[in-house]
């Protein structure tokens, strides 16, 4: 496995009186590459308790947007979150629901945390936060207080179905929605009023293909590996379209096997180098593949998947075997000051370490904020004009011209070099400093 030694789950400590706090409408790890030693103290004689954002302001701030008056700003804004918390299924609540509610705490604990950060710069918000559950009345009593409230920002609902119902009415009153941990493949549930901050499986596939730009000039043969389910059967179409429309003359097969007729799948007659993408998640399935490329003679370039990063069966000397890249969209980056600062007030708040979904509530809230301080209601329209780095995850936000969504396109890119996970720069041709792993 390769696996982070940052994010270590502690079982749950909050009482129901923390929950209570939360849920008033009021004011397994994640295992990722990660860079330095995440175990070390953080502290320095140089930080501070509280965060700093100083950076953020006139010296960053392109010349042209600094004058303030042209834009139509305001000292406070109303922002809400809406998340699935499940407050009244405690303290008997179900299993499945926990794990929601759990995620959704985190994410709300990390945005916390931001707001404390921005309040410290001047940024003033008056901040609601909504229950969800998972329940679609709700959702219409939810709707009728954000707009009773003016409100200018929703962080959610967290769930994507009860995002793709309350997208029509983001569109409608013309109020920005940011999809915080989902992305939605259907344009109808789009619109230049709905953010989504991670990135989509096309804009991998996309970039995976790019990245093989050499190989493919070489006319290497392609294999596509899925399942018989229709999200990877859908995702395997949807990638052999892409090869296609880079060269329409590959040799490309599509392979959905059943388990255990992987074998003999790498024929004899194609080139001893071959490409390989497998549109699936599941440990067992991609295991078996790579088994047989073990026994096979031939050199591979295998398309690495994010969440393979948790299987307990990958190892580094088959990514490296491979010829393995990762395009990820999540990394800890421990020499970015705002992340040693962040975990630092994290763990010093919450007593445990920030997971996969603080790290997420807390960049999100940061971004987006900070373009709507700045800029006003019309935020959108200055993305990518604001230049700071952010713990973890990056902001490279485009307008999808089919569905007129705003979506993130930055991703990082890792290879396997000498055995350790590193993060490579195309446009420099070059690795960052090693990332610190722990392989099983």
């Amino acid at each position: 496995m390769i696996r982070s030694t940052l994010v270590k789950f502690s079982a749950m400590r909050y009482p129901l009186i923390v929950l209570t706090a939360v849920f008033i409408i009021s004011c397994a790890s994640v295992q990722k590459p990660i860079k330095n030693n995440p175990n070390s103290d953080l502290s320095t004689s140089s930080e501070k308790d509280s965060f700093s954002l100083l950076a953020i302001g006139d010296t960053i701030l392109p010349d042209s947007l600094n004058a303030k008056q042209k834009l139509q700003l305001r000292d406070t804004y109303n922002i809400a979150y809406a998340l699935p918390l499940f407050s009244k299924d405690y303290p008997e609540i179900p299993a499945k629901k926990k794990a929601v509610s759990e995620r959704a705490l985190r994410y709300w604990w990390g945005a916390q945390l931001a707001l404390d950060t921005l309040k410290a710069i001047g940024v003033n918000a008056n901040i609601k936060v909504f229950d969800t559950d998972n329940d679609s009345t709700k959702l219409s009593k939810i709707e009728t207080q954000i707009l009773k409230d003016s409100t200018d920002l929703v962080f959610g609902p967290l769930l994507s179905q009860n995002f793709e119902k309350m997208a029509p009415f983001a569109t409608k009153n013309k109020i920005h929605f940011v999809s915080a941990l989902k992305e939605i493949d259907e344009c109808n549930s789009k619109s230049e009023y709905t953010i989504f901050p991670q990135t989509n499986n096309y804009v991998v596939l996309k970039k995976q293909v790019e990245l093989y730009d050499n190989l493919l000039s070489r006319k290497l043969p392609v294999y596509i590996f899925h399942r018989k389910t229709t999200n990877e059967t859908n995702e395997a179409d949807s990638l052999n379209k892409i090869l296609l429309s880079f060269d329409k003359n590959l040799q490309i097969q599509l392979n959905s096997p059943e388990t255990g007729a992987i074998r003999g799948k790498f024929s004899s007659k194609f080139q001893d180098t071959c490409i390989i993408f497998i549109t699936s998640s599941q440990e067992s399935f991609v295991s078996s593949i790579m088994a047989e490329m073990v026994t096979s003679r031939k050199s591979f370039y295998l398309a690495g998947r994010e969440d393979w990063l948790e299987f307990e069966s990958l190892n580094a000397e088959q990514c490296e075997k491979f010829n393995m890249s990762f395009f990820i969209s999540f990394s800890h980056d421990f020499e970015n000051n705002l992340t040693r600062q962040f975990v630092k007030s994290y763990r010093k708040t919450y007593h445990e370490e920030p997971n996969f979904y603080a790290y997420t509530g807390y960049s999100q809230t940061l971004y987006f904020l900070t373009h709507l301080y700045y800029f006003g209601n019309n935020f959108t329209s200055y993305f990518n004009t604001i230049d700071y780095k952010l713990p973890c995850v990056q902001f490279n936000m485009m307008k999808d011209q089919a569905c007129g969504s705003f979506e993130n396109q930055h991703l990082f890119l890792y290879h396997f070099k000498d055995k350790e996970f590193v993060e490579y720069l195309p446009t420099q041709n070059s690795y960052k400093n090693k990332s610190s792993k722990d392989d099983n």
